[in-house]
This record gives structure tokens, C-alpha cells and sequence, in this order.
């Protein structure tokens, strides 16, 4: 399996630093243009693949992947939980989050970190330069993504963190794994709730907010359920995320801006969490405004 990068009229030349993105239903990702484009700039000779694989696949292609010895991979929905047992070793970061978004082929172990915990909070405070410490923050899902932010809010010390999820099971499973964090860093569980999208409470909590995060992709299926919650209520001095990039302006970026609502999609925190992971690879870390430039020729 052979990675063209680059031709003439007589030799190919096969890049030695193979990089790629396993996700589902991933047409839309801009990784692939993020690492290839910053790699042609900073001269390294890499290759950077979309790996779109159905979820009855994936077993099958990552293996593969590891059979090829490829160098290294970022992992996106539906996969960040599934992928960790398919790794030899984890950062301590990954490891307590159990969740994987970077992947690295390292003296021929393949060894997983997570660096949307990082980007989430990199993108906070240049989105809206929030002081999350003491913070009241919403989060809008209880899927792998949600694992990685609840982490980083809560060693940024945030002080009320309530979780909305449709699947109130799936809130109290995230909100059990959290408690268990405390055995790796002094963090603040006892901040900690959550509730579904039919809560008589949520009104108090929205009111309360500092920063709403949402982790709920346009594409799934509880997405129209959360249009319907009591974004009137909000704080007009909160401040809104949606980790989702595309589109630009999903229907939950809409609505708040329709609530006066100071609001930014997840292109920023994609940009932060790419940084970190070309710097695993590559051991170059290039700033974020080097990146967007560079993404922009």
C-alpha cells in the first residue's frame, strides 16, 4: 500500500511519515488540508489520508492500519472510546479520559493521547478569553467528546458543571467516570449534575450559565431536541461553543445568536487539537495563527 506524494517522469517517491483520519461519515473533515498543507509549508516530507470507515469496519481498518505500520492517525466519531483497546499504551491524559483523538506508531508501539481536552480550552479563551475557574458551565452531550472537555473544565477548576443529555443513564455513567478522576488530579466531582432535556430544573441552570457547550453533532439524532430547550433563559452575559465545524453556523449557533447569545463554531478548537497532535508526529509546533495562514494559501 503505497502513498504517493509527490511524481516526475521517472521515480515516485513514497512519503516515509503517513498520517490519516479514521472517522464515519467524516466528507466534511478539514484535517487532511490542516496537516498535508502545514507539512508542504515546514517542508516535511508527509502524507496525510481520510479513512472513512463504517462502524462494522472499523476492527478490520485499524488493524490493518497497524499491520501497514503507518505512522499515526487522528481519530474522530464514532471511534475516540472504541479505538483505546485497540492500543498498546496511553497517555496519562488519554488513559484517564478513555478517550483517544491522536494516534502514534513509536518504537513499534501504537500509543494514544487526547489533545481535544487542550484544544477545547485553548479555543475558550481565544474564542471569548472566559476565565473558566469558578465557571458555571452547560454541557449539551455525554459522548466521547464530552468526556474529553468535562476533564479539562474541571482541572481548569470550574465550580458548577451540569450535563444535558437525552440518555439520562449515559449522563450518570459519564458523571460516575468523572468521580473516579479524582484519584489522578484534586478535582471538583461535588460541581458536578446533570439532567435530560425535560428537567423542571434546567431553567435555574441555564439561568446560571456562564458557557454552554455543545457536543451534539447536527447530523444526530437528539440535535432537534436540543433546539427546543430554554435558551431564553440564559444569562446574556454567557457565552456559547458548539465543538461542531460544519456548517459554519449550525441551528444551535442560530438559535443563540437569536438570544443575543456571543456564540463560535469548533473550527478554532479543530485548529488547537491539530497543533498539538502534528506536534506528537512531527515534534514541530507551529503557533495558531502560523496555522490558519497557512491553511488559507
Amino acid at each position: 500500500m503505497d502513498f504517493i506524494v509527490s511524481e516526475n517522469s521517472k521515480n515516485q517517491y513514497v512519503c516515509p511519515l503517513v498520517l490519516g483520519i479514521f472517522g464515519h461519515n467524516i466528507s466534511y473533515s478539514v484535517s487532511p488540508l490542516i496537516h498535508n498543507k502545514l507539512g508542504n509549508i515546514l517542508k516535511l516530507n508527509l502524507c496525510y489520508k481520510k479513512f472513512d470507515v463504517n462502524p462494522d469496519c472499523f476492527a478490520e481498518a485499524f488493524n490493518g492500519f497497524k499491520s501497514l505500520k503507518l505512522n499515526g492517525a487522528n481519530i474522530t466519531k464514532p471511534y475516540k472510546v472504541e479505538v483505546v483497546k485497540y492500543l498498546d499504551k496511553l497517555s496519562k491524559e488519554a488513559e484517564i479520559i478513555g478517550a483517544v483523538n491522536t494516534v502514534k506508531l513509536d518504537n513499534n508501539i501504537y500509543k494514544g493521547y487526547n489533545t481535544d481536552s487542550i484544544g477545547f480550552i485553548k479555543s475558550v479563551k481565544y474564542e471569548f478569553n472566559f476565565n473558566l475557574n469558578n465557571a458555571k458551565i452547560i454541557i449539551l452531550g455525554a459522548g466521547g467528546a464530552s468526556k474529553a472537555i468535562l476533564y479539562s473544565l474541571l482541572k481548569e477548576g470550574a465550580s458548577g458543571i451540569h450535563l444535558i443529555n437525552r440518555d439520562l443513564r449515559k449522563a450518570a455513567q459519564l458523571v460516575e467516570t468523572a468521580s473516579e478522576w479524582n484519584k489522578y488530579n484534586n478535582l471538583n466531582i461535588k460541581s458536578l449534575s446533570y439532567s435530560n432535556f425535560i428537567s423542571e430544573t434546567i431553567k435555574n441552570v441555564f439561568n446560571e450559565c456562564g458557557l454552554i457547550v455543545n457536543t451534539v453533532t447536527p447530523s444526530e439524532e437528539s440535535a432537534k431536541t436540543i433546539l427546543s430547550l430554554p435558551f431564553s433563559e440564559l444569562n446574556k452575559n454567557s457565552y456559547a461553543i458548539d465543538i461542531s465545524y460544519s456548517p459554519p453556523e449550525t441551528p444551535f449557533m442560530a438559535i443563540m445568536r437569536k438570544n443575543k447569545i456571543k456564540t463560535a463554531n469548533g473550527f478554532s478548537m479543530l485548529l488547537f487539537q491539530a497543533i498539538e497532535s502534528f506536534y506528537i508526529w512531527t515534534d514541530k509546533k507551529p503557533d495558531f495563527n502560523f496555522a490558519l495562514n497557512a491553511i488559507q494559501l
